[in-house]
């Protein structure tokens, strides 16, 4: 599952968006645009599906955010 996740200048997720797989014709596209200055990074990965499963925004930026650290996350 391909995701954007937000974080912080100290690494901690903020944010998180999962766009739609294929989107309808016409429909409006997202672009992340992080803030340069505060710090703010946005990394688009490929989660495993499990976190399909999580419906809680708080346990997902929790996740993602043991995920990222871990060496089974794609190199930054």
């Amino acid at each position: 599952m391909k995701i954007f996740v937000f974080a912080n200048a100290e690494g901690k997720v903020i944010g998180s968006f999962a766009p739609h797989a294929s989107p309808e014709p016409g429909a409006p596209t997202f672009q992340p645009i992080p803030h340069p200055r505060s710090g703010q990074v946005v990394h688009e990965v490929d989660v495993p599906d499990h976190f399909r499963n999580i419906s809680s925004a708080a346990e997902l930026h929790r996740e993602l955010g043991q995920w990222l650290q871990s060496p089974r996350a794609p190199a930054k």
